[in-house]
């Protein structure tokens, strides 16, 4: 075995001895539709809106083009639509911006104190929204849009179903103020904001995590429950880097 491999295999046996004390806290209620009060603290778009509806039009027109055009059919498939006709008669659903939860955030996350907001972990570097494209009662593609470069373009970087939409009804996503991501623990969670917490909902099961799909958990916890996670990968993270720099 490899001193890389090796590494990987230590690295796994860490992680699952950290999971068996995680004791993430679940709430049973699904919120089914947003207060005033809720709605009125949500996040504020990681892009202008002016851009982002600019971008959505551009993309909304080319669906629109293809419908007189029977030879895209295919590639209207590849998008995840039945036709370009199909695709034409698409509308936008609810935005979904994306944020990240750095793992240094993570580790440094301090739950004892009063004043400690999950919303203030949350960053969009790029900034990226997700753009649910409609037809009827199903989600059949997507539209991503992103903020990067030096002159801080904003534009479509993605066409088709995301992943994270596959499956899912239009109306799940109006709970949702967007997306979270903690890319080095491979997570990734819908977020529903409240005034002192943030309530995030694992897209998919984690059992890795003790985590099922769709529950309902409090940020603070969780993020509480990952530091010794966090902090172990960081430490296998470094550790590979020096065996890879030799």
């Amino acid at each position: 075995m490899t001193e890389l491999a090796r590494l990987v295999v230590l690295f796994c046996i860490i992680v699952s001895a950290c999971l068996a004390t995680n004791s993430a806290a679940c709430d049973p209620t699904i919120p089914t539709d947003k207060s005033i009060s809720d709605a009125s603290s949500s996040l504020k778009l990681p892009i202008e809106k002016n851009l982002l509806e600019h971008q959505i039009q551009i993309g909304m027109n080319r669906l629109k083009k293809l419908q007189d055009q029977k030879q895209y059919d295919e590639y209207a498939k590849l998008l995840g639509f039945s036709s370009v006709e199909e695709a034409a008669t698409a509308h936008v659903g609810d935005l979904l911006p994306i944020y990240q939860v750095p793992l240094d955030a993570v580790i440094n996350y301090q739950p004892e104190s009063k004043s400690t907001n999950p919303e203030d972990l949350l960053t969009s570097k790029p900034p990226m929204v997700l753009v649910p494209l409609i037809v009827g009662t199903e989600i059949r593609s997507s539209l991503m849009i992103a903020r990067f470069g030096a002159a801080n373009e904003v534009r479509i970087v993605g066409w088709g179903l995301s992943s994270i939409l596959k499956d899912r009804k239009p109306k799940t996503l109006t709970n949702f103020d967007g997306i979270v991501k903690i890319s080095e623990l491979q997570l990734h969670f819908f977020m529903r904001k409240s005034q002192s917490d943030i309530t995030l909902f694992p897209i998919r099961d984690y059992p890795f995590f003790n985590l099922k799909e769709a529950q309902p958990y409090s940020a603070k916890q969780l993020l509480s429950d990952f530091k010794p996670i966090a902090r172990k990968t960081a430490d296998a993270f470094a550790e590979s880097t020096k065996i890879i720099d030799r």
